[in-house]
C-alpha cells in the first residue's frame, strides 16, 4: 500500500536554504539536512519504510517527509517571528517563555549587564580627590502583563498589547544604580558618570550635589560638548540647528566666560559661571569648566570654557518626581538611599500611566522610551507566531445550512476535512436536539458499531485521525469499499473467511470490521473525536448529549500529541477546553442551526455580528453570529503563543512579525513500502527508515542479507548499534544507483527510529560534518554518542 504523508509544517524562510548543491554532487554530511533529498525548491527522493515493521517507522516515514515539505513549500510571505538588530534583552527565561497572561515581573524580575551589557554596565566615577567608587546598573522589570481585548486601549476592535494599566494596577519598572561604597555626592562635581549607557557630568555647583536635599543630585548631559578658547569661534549643530558659538572673554580666578551665540539671525550675548545653565539664543547652554590656558612660551593665561550645547539638566530629587530642565517628569519617584550624606542607591521608579499624557498600552510594533535618561526602551514584537499566521492549524464550525454545520480541519497527515456534521435529531419542536450526521440521511459513527452503506465513521491511531465513507458492502464478492472523506478514490479491502476485513490505515496501523449483509462493526480504533494536524483534540461525543435545543464541541489545546507540557510563571497550565454550544431551533420564524455560546475564551465585539478572543494557550478564536451565518474559526498551534517583549537601547531596532501565507511546491507521495519499489523509484535519493531486519533496502545498503537482525554480529558491526537505546543515522551511496545517495534512519527497535528520526529533523549537536552518527536514543531528545 502506497501511505501519502502530506504533513506541511511551515517555516521562516531564513530556515529554508540548507543546502544548494546539485543532487548526485553533494558531499556526504548530515549536518546539511535536508539536502540533498530537498535542496535549491525541488526534491528527489523517495522514502522506504519496511513492509514487515511497525506503524511507528510509519511515523517516523512521516515525520521525515513533513520536514522535507517544509523547507520544500515553507517559503512565508510574511515575516512571522519579530526581528531584532543591537542590544536587546527579551523578557523569556531559558525555562520560561513569555505567554498570556504571565506578569512579566515572574517571567524575569530583573535586567542586569547579562542581558544588556552596554545599557547596564558596571561602572566606576572618581572623585575630585581621586578616589574611584564602583556601581551596578539593573532594571526591574514592569510586573504587567499582555492582553488582547478593547479595553484597556479603548478601541473599537480588540488588538494585542502590553497592558500598563490593568484595573488601575499602574504598572512600573525600576532604574537602579547601586554603588559598592557609598560616596560623598558633594565631592563628584563636574566629574562624568555613565548611567544606562548615556555619560552624564554632575553638577559643577556644591549646592546641587546633596542626594537628600531639596535641590537633589544634579546632572548634566550635552547633544554637543564643545571645548571653545576666549576669541574663538566655532560652529556647532545640535539636531536640525547649526549654530556659532564664540567666547568673548575668560574670567579663569572667578571661574566664568562671556559667550556669544549666533543661531540663525538671533544673536545673544550671556555669562555664565562654572556650573551655570542657560538659555541663550534659544539654546540650553551649561558651563561645564572654565579652562585656564597659556600660550606656548609665555606664563599668561588667556583661557577658555567647556560648553554643552542644547544640554538637559536631570535634578534626582529624593521622595518626588524627577525634574528635567526644571520641570517634573511626572509618573517618575526617585528614592536616594543616603546615610551620613553618603549615598549608596539612586533608584526611580516609572509608571507610564501617570505620565503627563499617560501611556496606558504599549502595541504591537510600538515602544516606549524611558524618560528619564532617554537611552533604552520597551518594545512589543507581538505574538510568536502571529495570531493569524498561515503556520496554524484552522479548525473552522459553520452552519452551512439551515439543518446542516460543516467542520473543516486538517489532521497530521495534511488531509484538509471540509464535512457536515451536525445535523436535527428530529423536528417539529421549538427546541430539538443535535445529532452527529451528514447531510440529512447518512451517519457520523463515533463507536464504530452498525455502519452502514454511506455512513461515515471516525477511526485513529494515537495522533493520526481519519473520516472515512463505507461506499460498498459486497459480500457476494467478499469485498467492502472505503473511501477517505478528505478526498480520493475507494479502497476495497477483501473479506476473509470469518467474515472480517483488515482495514490499513494511512499511518501503518490497521483495523478490523466484523462484516455482515447490512453493516460492518469495527474491533478497535473507533474514535468519537479527532486530533488536528499539530495535536488539538476536537471531541465531538458532546453532540446530542446534552439538554433539549444544543450540544457540545470540546476543543482541548494540551493533549498528548501536541508540541509539550507548557505551563505559565505559576506552574499552572496553559491549556484548556474551547466549549462551543452548538443549538438548533425549528420555530414559526424558520428554521435554523447555529452556535449558541463559546466557553473558555473571553471574546470582545468586532462590529455587531463579530467577536474575537485569545485563550492563555494562544489559540485566536473568531465567532460570527449573523443570522443564518453562525461561524466559529479557531486558529491553533502546536505550542503554546509565546509573546516577544524586549528592553532594549534606543537605537536598537525591534520589527514585529506580520502573518503570511505560503508559497512554494508540494512534495506528493514519496512514501514507499520496500516491497513497492520501482526501478525509478529506486533511482531516486533514498531515505531508508528502520533497520536490515525489516527493511529489505536497509540491507542492500548495509550490504547484508534480508533479513538480518540487530542481535547479529553483521549489524552491530555494520553499524554500531547494539543494544536497545541507540540508533544509527547514516549517509552512503544508493546501492541502486551510484549518482543518488541513501540516508539510513534506524534504530535498535521502533521508538529508537522515530527519536533518531527526530534528532535528524531537529539538527541535534554533532551531526555536522558526519556522514555517519550513533545516537543515544534513551531520553525524548537524542544524542550523538559516536
Amino acid at each position: 500500500m502506497k501511505l501519502n504523508f502530506k504533513k506541511i509544517v511551515p517555516i521562516a524562510a531564513g530556515a529554508l536554504m540548507l543546502g544548494a548543491t546539485a543532487f548526485g554532487a553533494v558531499a556526504a554530511d548530515l549536518g546539511n539536512w535536508p539536502a540533498p533529498f530537498v535542496s535549491g525548491g525541488a526534491a528527489d527522493v523517495t522514502v522506504v519504510y519496511g513492509a514487515a515493521g511497525m506503524a511507528i517507522d510509519a511515523a517516523a516515514a512521516a515525520d521525515v517527509v513533513g520536514n522535507m515539505q517544509a523547507a520544500l513549500s515553507g517559503v512565508s510571505t510574511g515575516t512571522t517571528t519579530t526581528t531584532t538588530s543591537g542590544e536587546t534583552a527579551k523578557i523569556e527565561t531559558a525555562g520560561q517563555k513569555l505567554y498570556m497572561g504571565d506578569y512579566m515581573g515572574n517571567v524575569k524580575e530583573t535586567l542586569t549587564k547579562s542581558d544588556l551589557p552596554t545599557v547596564l554596565a558596571d561602572g566606576s566615577v572618581t572623585d575630585t580627590e581621586g578616589k574611584s567608587y564602583d556601581y551596578t546598573q539593573k532594571i526591574g522589570v514592569a510586573n504587567t502583563t499582555v492582553t488582547y481585548d478593547k479595553d484597556t486601549p479603548e478601541t473599537d476592535e480588540p488588538i494585542l498589547y502590553v497592558d500598563l494599566n490593568n484595573n488601575g494596577d499602574n504598572y512600573a519598572y525600576t532604574d537602579d544604580v547601586t554603588f559598592t561604597t557609598a560616596v560623598n555626592t558633594t565631592k563628584l562635581a563636574g566629574k562624568d558618570i555613565t548611567l544606562f549607557g548615556k555619560t552624564l557630568t554632575f553638577s559643577a555647583s556644591s549646592s546641587e550635589l546633596n542626594a537628600s536635599s531639596s535641590t537633589g543630585l544634579v546632572l548634566y548631559t550635552g547633544k554637543a560638548d564643545v571645548t571653545v578658547n576666549a576669541g574663538e569661534s566655532k560652529d556647532v549643530t545640535v539636531g536640525d540647528s547649526t549654530m556659532t558659538v564664540e567666547i568673548l572673554g575668560v574670567d579663569t580666578s572667578g571661574n566664568k566666560a562671556t559667550i556669544k551665540v549666533t543661531s540663525g539671525s538671533t544673536t545673544e550675548t550671556a555669562t555664565l559661571d562654572k556650573g551655570d545653565t542657560k538659555m541663550v539664543a534659544g539654546q540650553r547652554i551649561y558651563c561645564k569648566d572654565i579652562l585656564a590656558l597659556y600660550k606656548e612660551g609665555s606664563t599668561t593665561s588667556y583661557g577658555g570654557a567647556e560648553l554643552f550645547i542644547g544640554a538637559d539638566k536631570i535634578a534626582l530629587i529624593n521622595s518626588t518626581e524627577v525634574e528635567l530642565n526644571g520641570n517634573p517628569v511626572y509618573g517618575t519617584t526617585v528614592t536616594n538611599t543616603v546615610t551620613s550624606n553618603k549615598l549608596s542607591k539612586i533608584s526611580i521608579q516609572v509608571t507610564p500611566y501617570s505620565f503627563d499624557n499617560p501611556i496606558k498600552y504599549i502595541g504591537v510594533g510600538d515602544s516606549l522610551t524611558d524618560p528619564v535618561f532617554k537611552s533604552f526602551k520597551i518594545s512589543f514584537g507581538g505574538a510568536n507566531p502571529a495570531l493569524d499566521d498561515a503556520s496554524r492549524d484552522a479548525i473552522v464550525l459553520k452552519a452551512s445550512g439551515e439543518k446542516t454545520m460543516e467542520l473543516d480541519f486538517t489532521n497530521k497527515d495534511g488531509d484538509a476535512y471540509s464535512l457536515n456534521v451536525i445535523k436535527p435529531t428530529s423536528e417539529g419542536s421549538n427546541n430539538t436536539n443535535v445529532s452527529l450526521g451528514v447531510g440529512e440521511n447518512y451517519q457520523l459513527v463515533t463507536d464504530g458499531l452498525n455502519i452502514t452503506e454511506n455512513d461515515y465513521f471516525i477511526v485513529g491511531h494515537n495522533e493520526y485521525s481519519y473520516i472515512y465513507r463505507l461506499t460498498r458492502i459486497d459480500t457476494n464478492n467478499d469485498k467492502i469499499r472505503i473511501r477517505d472523506a478528505s478526498g480520493g478514490s475507494d479502497i476495497e479491502y477483501t473479506i476473509d473467511s470469518n467474515n472480517q476485513a483488515e482495514i490499513t490505515l494511512p499511518d501503518g496501523s490497521t483495523v478490523t470490521a466484523n462484516v455482515t449483509t447490512s453493516h460492518i462493526n469495527l474491533t478497535s480504533e473507533s474514535q468519537s473525536y479527532v486530533y488536528t494536524k499539530d495535536g488539538a483534540k476536537i471531541d465531538l461525543s458532546g453532540i446530542s448529549a446534552n439538554a433539549a435545543g444544543y450540544g457540545t464541541i470540546n476543543i482541548t489545546e494540551e493533549t498528548p500529541y501536541n508540541d509539550g507540557d507548557f505551563t505559565d510563571s505559576n506552574g499552572n497550565s496553559l491549556g484548556t477546553n474551547i466549549i462551543i454550544d452548538v443549538k438548533y431551533e425549528d420555530g414559526s420564524s424558520g428554521d435554523d442551526i447555529g452556535i449558541s455560546n463559546v466557553h473558555n475564551v473571553t471574546m470582545d465585539g468586532v462590529g455587531d455580528y463579530d467577536t474575537q478572543g485569545v485563550t492563555n494557550y494562544g489559540t485566536f478564536v473568531k465567532r460570527h453570529d449573523g443570522s443564518g451565518a453562525d461561524k466559529v474559526e479557531l486558529y491553533y498551534y502546536g505550542s503554546a503563543t509565546s509573546y516577544d517583549v524586549y528592553y532594549a537601547e534606543e537605537t536598537a531596532t525591534i520589527t514585529a512579525g506580520t502573518s503570511g501565507g505560503v508559497t512554494g511546491a508540494q512534495l506528493g507521495s514519496v512514501t514507499f513500502a520496500d516491497n513497492e519499489l520501482t526501478s525509478e523509484l529506486k533511482a531516486k535519493n533514498l531515505v531508508v527508515i528502520g533497520g536490515s531486519a525489516i527493511n529489505s533496502v536497509a540491507a542492500d545498503m548495509l550490504g547484508l542479507s534480508y533479513p538480518t537482525y540487530g542481535s547479529s554480529d553483521a549489524w552491530q558491526n555494520a553499524t554500531g548499534v547494539s543494544a536497545s537505546g541507540n540508533a544509527i543515522l547514516k549517509l552512503a551511496t544508493n546501492p541502486y544507483a551510484s549518482d543518488k545517495m541513501a540516508l539510513l534512519i534506524a534504530g535498535w527497535d521502533g521508538v529508537d527510529t522515530q527519536r533518531a528520526a527526530k534528532a535528524l529533523i531537529n539538527k541535534v549537536d554533532g551531526l555536522s560534518g558526519k556522514e555517519s552518527v550513533v545516537l543515544n536514543t534513551n531520553q525524548e531528545t537524542a544524542v550523538v554518542i559516536a
